[in-house]
């Protein structure tokens, strides 16, 4: 009997409620980039009074390594569902939790639910389902996408880019559409015109890279046009790029409805509400993560409409189209950022006492081809 989970879809990122040994409800990502250990924020792992059990360094999406704490729950439970006892890693999500402006994080859960269940994702009805590996069978027409799995991390296919073969990790906690590593862009001459940029952050530190647009993915049978692609100007700290061509992310992904059937070594797509539609990307230029009560600017794209008005990194944003930075949401202001209905945003910004208002006129900065 398949088990039927809401979540919410925040920042490109799947929030599930868990509960850890009974305390809760607690907002974990639902990661397969996540590998065999779940984690808790270190606030979490202190308000949780978990075991230390010793320390360790990860590495992640960023240049850096993070020093974790080693631990344990007896229990880990989504739904009525137990999973544990488990593994788990307290790691610090503070510097994330500010830069992408989470509400609330608490932890990333990975393995410990791929492993036990086929899981679909339906992104239109905001709902997961739980399945028996072996009473699962795939609907009918959907595409079958053969997985392996890389260094018992990661899921990864054979795809390609604009015809150039690759392998490609499937990674559900990645905000992006499609990264491509820095030796297979270089390689192929994929280094094409675009932005550099923000483009998110992760364990060990912001991602930084040049935003720009490929002229197809290929995933299974699906050719995904125009896709916002970033080529990553540094070394994944957590992946040997050599080997892996790039990462598909939530921004591709949430175009269907995505099965992962790890057991089965295959990923089974069904196209969605929103597989057609553009690929959008940010029009402002600018990324802004939370400082307090205020938003702090933590990058401006040069030539953007950010610098056009006088924005620069460092700068203290106090309102946004006249509501208190406090109040502001930030994932859904860096969506409404993307969409071609908005033309301007006006930002009140702080500098040394001296208070201005800040008009973006906004534009496509990686426009999709005609």
């Amino acid at each position: 009997m398949s088990i039927e989970l809401p979540f919410s879809l925040v920042d490109n990122r799947v929030f599930l409620r868990v509960r850890v040994n009974g305390q809760g409800p607690l907002e974990f990502v639902l990661d397969t980039g996540a590998g065999d250990g779940s984690s808790v924020s270190m606030t979490t792992f202190r308000r949780l009074g978990l075991p230390n059990e010793g320390s360790d360094y990860v590495t992640g999406a960023g240049a850096a390594k993070a020093q974790v704490v080693k631990s344990h729950a007896n229990s880990l439970r989504v739904g009525t569902t137990e999973l544990g006892p488990v593994p788990l890693m307290a790691i610090p999500l503070q510097d994330m939790i500010n830069a992408i402006g989470f509400e609330k994080f608490d932890g990333i859960l990975g393995d410990a639910l791929f492993n036990r269940f086929v899981v679909t994702i339906d992104f239109n009805r905001n709902r997961i389902n739980l399945d028996d590996p072996e009473a699962y069978r795939p609907p009918a027409g959907a595409i079958i996408v053969p997985i392996t799995s890389y260094n018992h991390l990661v899921p990864m296919y054979d795809g390609a880019v604009d015809g150039i073969p690759g392998k490609f990790l499937i990674d559900l906690g990645d905000r992006s559409s499609l990264t491509l590593f820095r030796p297979f862009w270089s390689a192929h001459g994929l280094n094409k015109t675009g932005v550099l940029a923000m483009t998110g952050i992760g364990i060990g530190g912001p991602i930084r890279g040049v935003v720009t647009r490929v002229g197809a993915l290929t995933l299974g049978t699906v050719q995904v046009t125009q896709p916002v692609t970033r080529l990553v100007l540094q070394k994944p700290s957590a992946i040997d790029d050599h080997v892996i061509a790039g990462s598909v992310g939530t921004g591709i992904l949430k175009r269907f409805q995505v099965t992962f059937d790890y057991r089965h070594g295959r990923m089974i797509l069904m196209p969605g509400a929103s597989a057609g539609r553009p690929d959008l990307y940010d029009r402002a230029g600018i990324w802004l993560g939370r400082a307090g009560h205020e938003l702090k600017v933590l990058d401006v794209t040069p030539g953007g409409p950010a610098e056009a008005a006088g924005i620069k990194p460092g700068d203290v944003v106090v309102s946004v189209d006249g509501t208190a930075a406090a109040d502001v949401n930030l994932p859904a202001l860096r969506d409404r950022l993307t969409m071609l209905s908005v033309g301007s945003v006006a930002l009140g910004v702080d500098e040394a006492g001296h208070r201005s208002v800040r008009r973006l006129v906004l534009r496509d900065l990686i426009p999709p081809a005609h």
